[in-house]
């Protein structure tokens, strides 16, 4: 995979990376994908670890642009996966599915997400998966960044899973997605913050109400 992708790695310009073109029938990742689908199928009766190989092969299969070898492991993992905690990772590598397939179309992106997570509420046992599909949901409406095409619809699902699914790992963003939608979009008063300076002072930022006032967020990571 390093060689495949070697040439932008030594490319010195943007213009050079541009110029590259990268023989798709060379990817490595297919033949990953038939080994990693190989594996999964002998994985079935082992819960978790099918579930893990299957979302590697998934992903595998999105990132050679294969349409059908994606559909085929997604419907493949709804079989014989879906109870398993680890499918839910496949339920998060669905807006990675709808932007490779289709990059044009917000609406058509929306209308599948939903009706994939739609499928599993109807199929799933599992409250991990269950609350991961309830998320994906939440997420359509109301993501975690930008603007939300729906807050109200958004925060009904993340109300949900904050009621019902908070002892979930999904469940446990419901409240910090349920106050960026009450407090955090644009237009509203910013939730004071209270801290020091560099020289120990304590101040507020509404302190600096009815000026312009620079708010620079940064971090190590």
């Amino acid at each position: 995979q390093e060689a495949y992708y070697k040439p932008y790695e030594e490319a010195k310009t943007e213009e050079d990376r541009a110029k590259i073109k990268l023989d798709p029938a060379q990817n490595p990742n297919r033949v990953y994908f038939a080994k990693a689908m190989s594996l999964e199928k002998r994985a079935r009766t082992k819960p978790g670890i099918g579930a893990t190989i299957g979302s590697f092969a998934f992903n595998l299969a999105m990132g050679v642009g294969d349409q059908k070898a994606s559909d085929d492991c997604l419907a493949d993992l709804k079989k014989y996966q879906i109870n398993s905690s680890e499918f839910g990772r496949v339920l998060g590598m669905l807006d990675q599915y709808a932007y490779s397939f289709m990059p044009n179309d917000g609406d058509a992106r929306d209308k599948w997400v939903l009706q994939q997570c739609d499928d599993v509420l109807k199929l799933a046992n599992n409250r991990d998966v269950q609350a991961m599909a309830i998320l994906m949901k939440a997420q359509v409406y109301a993501p975690g960044w930008g603007t939300p095409k729906d807050a109200a619809k958004g925060r009904e699902y993340y109300v949900q899973l904050k009621d019902k699914y908070s002892d979930t790992d999904a469940g446990k963003q419901a409240t910090v997605a349920i106050f960026r939608i009450d407090n955090l979009q644009i237009g509203m008063v910013a939730p004071d913050i209270e801290a020091t300076d560099q020289d120990g002072k304590a101040f507020k930022v509404s302190d600096y109400r009815g000026k312009v006032v620079v708010l620079d967020f940064w971090g190590f990571w």
